[in-house]
């Protein structure tokens, strides 16, 4: 994949804002997840020693925001985002290996993905991998209608229910078989659900898991997602704050090779 430098990045420095703690975002912020669906503040004073502060800064910031949503069975808000060694898992989720993570929304495994997530940068891979991707729903859509079947496929990504596996680490019976979530990819309120992986794993097991249809509208997707020049990339540098409508952007990063990156993340409904 190609990536652009995007241009006009949202970026906010902390040291223009009225003030630094959580409750000073919360307009800025709200404000951002509708046009143009994300914001990176930057400044704030964490690093790779602050990850109790850090912790309590980002909760903090939540709670404030709407409510936060945990990410397993053991009620964990927060989550660390860093590469874990000797991963055996049969869906693996991004935030615990340093491959690849395609453009995705989070949560698609879930009946109801949360409408946020916010990222805090403690330490950026220092390898000239994990860079962070991103794409609007706007520019998604106008890649597709400027595809020859895009009317077609548009359709099928809406009508059909795509299988989602649940990545390993977020199943109700971790011991237990794989567990899928199914929705269409295209939902009501230009909202999209996404995540390759995880629908081709229901694919390996089941080549009738979709109809023909919707296999080729999948292939056209991430085709595109592949190839678009409307993917933009950019670092998130230590103390960044990224927040991120998860419901009509999709993200993403390059593979990195540094295992000291590490950011922390919260999910949480608006």
């Amino acid at each position: 994949m190609q990536h652009s430098q995007m241009k006009g990045l949202n970026i906010v420095d902390v040291a223009d804002l009225p003030g630094q703690a959580p409750k000073d975002f919360v307009g800025l912020v709200t404000r951002a997840i509708v046009d143009p669906g994300y914001v990176v503040i930057r400044g704030l004073n964490f690093g790779p020693k602050d990850r109790a502060s850090a912790s309590s800064f980002l909760l903090d910031f939540a709670q404030h925001l709407g409510t936060p949503i945990s990410h397993d069975e053991n009620g964990s808000i927060v989550w660390n985002i860093r590469a874990k060694e000797g991963l055996s898992q049969t869906v693996p989720t991004f935030s615990e290996h340093a491959d690849e993570a395609f453009l995705h929304t989070d949560s698609q495994y879930r009946e109801a993905p949360e409408d946020i997530f916010a990222l805090l940068c403690l330490s950026k891979a220092t390898c000239g991998g994990g860079l962070s991707l991103l794409m609007t729903y706007d520019d998604l859509m106008a890649e597709l209608a400027a595809h020859p079947d895009g009317a077609a496929h548009e359709a099928a990504l809406r009508e059909v229910s795509f299988p989602f596996a649940v990545p390993s680490a977020f199943k109700t019976n971790p011991d237990g078989p794989e567990e899928f979530v199914y929705s269409p990819i295209l939902e009501a309120g230009k909202q999209i659900r996404f995540r390759a992986d995880t629908i081709e794993v229901s694919l390996r097991r089941n080549d009738n898991a979709l109809p023909e249809r919707g296999l080729r509208a999948f292939e056209a997707l991430k085709a595109i997602l592949s190839t678009s020049s409307k993917v933009n990339s950019f670092y998130l540098e230590e103390g960044d704050l990224f927040v991120l409508n998860n419901r009509n952007t999709l993200h993403g990063r390059t593979a990195f090779n540094d295992a000291k990156r590490h950011l922390l993340r919260v999910r949480l409904k608006i």
